[in-house]
């Protein structure tokens, strides 16, 4: 085995090292349980980012509010996009109870945006048939960002989010 090609590529130095000091499987029970706390970081990252810009409007119009939201969501996803690729597409792969810490996690994001939808809808800012259809709508453009964004695209991220926070009023049916 010490005469293998494989045994000279780098991919494999680091997994001998890695079984060898067993480094992350001394704090994780399984691979599942690694895939769970990525997943967990995520969405509590979500979770903080979007209560901090509902926060920070709680004031203003509905609009402005949905606005701050889907900036904060966008700039998450520009930031961290191999963690929110992670975050968004590996939740189905957990357990039951694996899973149970992010999907509360993201049930909150997810209330935090349909509250944001129905005030709008109570006081006359958004004209809307299917609230929930809004809030996935809305919800999947932040995430399909870090599917693309990068460093070669010829905008910041906070371009981006700006232009994305414009177009969630207009999926809200926004009155003027």
């Amino acid at each position: 085995m010490s005469n293998s090609p494989c045994r000279d590529a780098p991919w494999a130095a680091a997994s001998t090292q890695i079984a060898q000091h067993r480094t992350l499987y001394a704090h994780y029970p399984s691979k599942g349980h690694v895939l769970a706390e990525l997943v967990r970081i995520g969405h509590e990252e979500m979770r903080t980012r979007l209560t901090e810009a509902a926060a920070g409007t709680g004031g203003d119009s509905a609009a402005r509010q949905l606005a701050a939201l889907v900036r904060a969501h966008v700039l998450l996803h520009t930031d961290y996009p191999l963690l929110a690729v992670v975050t968004n597409s590996e939740l189905h792969a957990l357990s039951p109870e694996l899973a149970a810490p992010s999907l509360q996690l993201r049930e909150e994001c997810r209330r935090l945006l349909a509250d944001v939808l129905e005030r709008g809808i109570g006081s006359g800012e958004f004209q809307l048939d299917d609230p929930l259809l809004a809030v996935t709508a809305i919800g999947g453009l932040g995430v399909q960002v870090a599917q693309w964004f990068g460093p070669t695209l010829e905008r910041t991220r906070e371009q981006v989010a700006d232009e994305y926070a414009q177009f969630a009023p207009r999926i809200a049916n926004a009155v003027r």
